[in-house]
This record gives structure tokens, sequence and C-alpha cells, in this order.
């Protein structure tokens, strides 16, 4: 259950309602929920052919009319075997046989499960079948291979393949209301001016000179390989001096830029209390860990520090050292524990500015 019937779910949860039987013939109002919009069924007036295609009399009647089709029951009534088949019906007469005075065709083995027999067809009643196949709102005016279809296993008559073609795109309802077929109904055309092709082919659009510098260049007499070797040699110690000597300019002048927007202070003493900053934390844990002490700085980078888990060697950037405050104040009551007897709204809190350069 998804979309709107869902919601529709949520919304009836909020009521305690009972579910009791009632009669269709009583429940006109029914919801979407359950049932689906009614619609009226009339009565279509089938053609009256149609009826006739039904009634074996029909087929007897119109076939025994045709010269053809009696020559063949007079064929097919007699157990003697005979040459003189129609042409037409010359490479179907395996096929055929005469029961209850019509002739039928037997179905090719994939139809045999829908239809047992199919009547041969006298020129009289292909218009009718081909009507009510294609024509009647039953048959819907389908394409040429459904109406195929529905020939095939309602009669049978020599080059019906062909007729079933011709009637359906002949016929005026298809014609009025069906889409154009993809195919183009003219040939194609010459180009326009706009897009004129190019009345000369060309296998370059550049000079002779290009294509003849793509070469290796010949190698010149009296320029043996040891001195390109030396050569060579020279030139790439050469460049690499160059590189480094740059590279030791850009060292040099990288470090005064960073000295000159550091942050100089005074060796740190023994036993001076610092920071020291985690490494990992949560985000609303403070940065800086407190409860460190200065032991030694043996360099100008470095500084060693102890605490109570041990002693740690850190650079100074990890390190900061802790400002005591200028003015000292009484130390805050645990107020963790909050008493039933005092009231909170009416406490006074008293302030104090912390002092310039105190570390936030």
């Amino acid at each position: 259950m998804e979309g709107r019937l869902a919601r529709w779910a949520i919304a009836l949860q909020e009521f305690h309602f009972t579910i009791k039987y009632k009669k269709g013939l009583n429940n006109g109002n029914a919801d979407a929920l359950s049932r689906l919009g009614q619609t009226a069924v009339v009565a279509t007036a089938m053609p009256s052919a149609a009826f006739r295609l039904e009634q074996i009399d029909t087929w007897r009647t119109e076939q025994a009319k045709d010269i053809t089709i009696a020559k063949l029951i007079k064929l097919l009534s007699t157990s003697t075997p005979s040459i003189d088949w129609p042409p037409l019906y010359r490479r179907h007469k395996k096929e055929l046989f005469l029961e209850d005075g019509v002739v039928f065709r037997k179905p090719p083995p994939a139809a045999r499960a829908l239809v047992a027999r199919i009547p041969l067809a006298p020129p009289s009643l292909r218009p009718t079948i081909l009507s009510f196949c294609h024509d009647v709102p039953a048959a819907g005016h389908m394409g040429f291979d459904r109406t195929l279809d529905r020939v095939r296993r309602t009669a049978f008559w020599p080059g019906f393949r062909q007729e079933v073609r011709e009637y359906c795109e002949a016929c005026p309802v298809c014609q009025m209301v069906k889409a154009q077929s993809l195919r183009p109904p003219i040939r194609f055309q010459k180009r326009t001016e706009s897009f004129e092709a190019s009345k000369k082919k060309t296998d370059n659009n550049t000079t002779s000179y290009i294509c003849s510098q793509l070469r290796p260049d010949p190698e010149p007499s009296g320029y043996p390989v040891d001195d390109y070797y030396n050569v060579l040699k020279r030139r790439v110690m050469q460049n690499i001096q160059e590189a480094r000597r740059r590279l030791q300019e850009a060292a040099i002048r990288q470090k005064a830029y960073l000295d000159a927007t550091a942050r100089i202070s005074e060796p740190l003493s023994p036993g001076t209390p610092v920071f020291v900053k985690r490494e990992l934390g949560h985000k609303l844990q403070p940065k800086w860990q407190s409860g460190w002490v200065v032991v030694q700085q043996p360099d100008s980078s470095t500084v060693r520090v102890k605490h109570r888990d041990g002693t740690e060697v850190l650079n100074l950037i990890k390190v900061k050292p802790c400002r005591p405050r200028a003015i000292q104040t009484a130390p805050l009551e645990n107020t963790c524990q909050r008493t039933p007897s005092r009231d909170w709204s009416t406490s006074e809190t008293t302030q104090t500015s912390a002092p310039t350069g105190e570390v936030r």
C-alpha cells in the first residue's frame, strides 16, 4: 500500500469503527478503496452476416454455389484418388477434408489448441469474413497482423494473406485515424544551398613544410656519440645545480615569512604549568588538557613535560603556557547537586570580568 491509499489508512487509524457487511445493491455510495467505477454495458448491434457465419447451413449453401468448391466436394466425396484438382487447391489437397457436406481444412499444429477445423470460404463470404474480423466494434480496426490472426482462425482460402493486407490498407476509418508510417512518402531530396556539400576533396589543410619537420633530424657528420654524451652530461649537471640553488633560496624565503608571523616567547622554565593539545576528542570536549608541568626545554622547538601518567617530549606547537588569573576568586560551589530547599530563581550570581590577556 502506498500513495493516497497509505495516507488514507493513516488518517483512519484515529477512529474506532466496526466493519459490518452491506449488500452491494444498498451500497450505492461505495468509496474508491474497495470498488471501481462501474460503466453501464451498452448492447451493440452485430451485423446479421456475423450470425450467418455461425450456421453450418450458410457454409454448405455458399460452397455449393461456387463452381471450384463444388468440384472439390465431388473429389473429396469419392474415395478414388484423382489428379484433376483445381490449381489453387492442389497444394492443400492433403489438408482438406469433407464433413457434413462442408469442406474444411486442418489447422496448423500451432493453432489446433484454439480451433479444431477451419471452413473453406467461397468468394461470396470473403467480404463478410473480412468485415467481421476488422470492421465490427469487437474487432476494433486492428492492424494487419491481428486481423490476419482473426481471419486465420475463422476461415481459409488461397491468397487470403494478401487480401487481408489490401483490405486493412484500404479501410477508410484506419486511414483517417491511424498515424502515418515512419517511412517518408518521398525520396531523399537534394540539399539546399545552406547545406551545400564541398565541391573539392582534400586530404590535408596545411603546407608541406610542417609535414617535412615531423621526421627526426639527420645526424650531422663529424659529431660522434661520445661528444654528444659529454655535452648532455654537462648540461644535466648544470641544471641540477641550478635547481638546488633555487630550492635553497625558496626555503630561506619561506622560513623568513614563517618566522615573521611566529609567536616568539620566552623559554619555559622547569615547573611552569602548561596546557597540552588533545589529538582526538569529542566536539564538546576542551581542546587543551590541563595538569601538565614543564620538566625541561632541551632546545627552541621541543619541551619535556610530565603528567601524573608519565613524561613526554612534545613540540612547542602542542604546548601552551598556563597563565594564572591576576585576581583570585573564591572557588565556586558544586552546583551539580541541587537541593530542594534552595530557590534558584532568586539566587544572586556574582560576575567577574576576565583580565586582559586571559586564555579563552
